[in-house]
């Protein structure tokens, strides 16, 4: 398959979040194949000699419903899998992560080290309440009903693993405080509120998060970060926010070492009808942490309504190789290749798996003001 671009390339958006950007990504070619554990290979220009360092990637594959998850994943590795067991509910493949235990009215958390102090993060999970569950907390009666108290927090990300009790940063995305309501919040900072336009009781959800600090917050402009989500029913959310106005609130290291997802349920609640269940969890830190190749059902990104990302295992300017995880990435009547680089740029329109581009020249003699 051959595509030829028009004469004028639209500017490109900032993770399909709605920012104009300049050098951008450009796919020329992508052969592959999206069966699990293959490679496809992206060949272009304009992806930036900085990748990502994947800490970790999960698919939850290692293991069958009922067993204990296992440390060991296929890049990386859980610092602590905690008492997680891995379920039949899947977004893909035949495995998921099932964060509380019914019996016992606990929680069960997994703990990512980032491997040491990190002034960016990217990471990415997959999350969804089973048909017939019970959302978390002290008064549901019923599927498809949020509990009106604070009963939990996705992820919870911070430096050091008790900052929620110090001056260190912690920041969780997103919480649940109460009737529906999310925020991305620590535990004595509200920063942005998030309504619950974006969940769906039918689908599962992808919640993506780039949170980019360093030593000059909290007064750089030049930080960034998003709160993204996607699902078949309500399709992509973008909410994007100045990073540094994070550290103004809830301690003021700027940096982050530890990730747990769950970050916190509502404990104390006996029912088997309580069953919060992960899939398909990413990690990435450094100054690549943003850059990734996805893959997605639409030719625009902003349309996606299924979006996954191939790990890395190679990256140059102009040409990366990713892998297929062994649980596959879904279905889709034509996925289109994507490429973020290390600022979030990303090529503005999708280039079919297995296909070749033919770009424009450049025009001559025209100023950019």
């Amino acid at each position: 398959m051959t595509q030829v671009f028009p004469r004028f390339v639209a500017a490109v958006v900032m993770a399909g979040a709605g920012h104009a950007a300049l050098a951008a990504p450009a796919i020329s070619s992508t052969q592959g194949a999206l069966s699990g554990g293959s490679e496809i290979t992206v060949n272009g220009s304009g992806f930036g000699s900085t990748g990502p360092k994947i800490v970790l990637f999960d698919d939850f594959e290692r293991g069958t419903a009922g067993q204990s998850l296992s440390s060991s994943a296929p890049v990386g590795s859980w610092s602590d899998p905690g008492s997680v067991i891995y379920t039949s509910d899947a977004r893909t493949g035949r495995s998921g992560a099932l964060v509380y235990n019914g019996s016992s009215g606990s929680m069960r958390k997994m703990t990512a080290s980032l491997g040491g102090d990190q002034t960016e993060v990217f990471y990415s999970f997959w999350v969804r309440i089973p048909d017939g569950g019970f959302f978390p907390g002290r008064d549901v009666t019923g599927p498809k009903m949020f509990s009106s108290d604070s009963s939990w927090k996705f992820t919870w990300l911070m430096d050091g693993s008790d900052a929620y009790n110090s001056d260190g940063f912690d920041m969780c995305f997103p919480t649940h405080t109460g009737r529906g309501s999310f925020q991305v919040a620590g535990n004595d900072y509200n920063f942005l509120s998030l309504g619950n336009d974006w969940w769906s009781w039918n689908s599962w959800m992808r919640v993506s998060v780039w949170v980019r600090g360093g030593s000059s917050l909290p007064t750089s402009s030049s930080s960034t970060g998003f709160f993204q989500t996607v699902s078949q029913e309500k399709g992509l959310d973008t909410k994007e926010f100045g990073v540094e106005k994070i550290f103004q609130g809830g301690g003021i290291s700027s940096k982050f070492s530890v990730i747990n997802i769950p970050g916190w349920i509502r404990t104390g609640i006996t029912d088997s009808r309580i069953k919060p269940v992960h899939d398909d969890i990413y990690i990435a830190t450094g100054k690549g942490a943003v850059a990734r190749v996805e893959v997605a059902d639409a030719a625009t990104y902003a349309q996606a309504k299924t979006i996954s990302i191939l790990p890395v295992t190679s990256w140059s300017d102009g040409k990366i190789v990713a892998k297929v995880p062994q649980a596959g990435v879904g279905s889709a009547s034509t996925w289109y290749v994507y490429v973020t680089d290390a600022e979030g740029r990303m090529n503005s329109q999708g280039i079919p798996l297995n296909s070749k581009v033919t770009l424009p020249s450049p025009p001559t003699n025209v100023r950019v003001e």
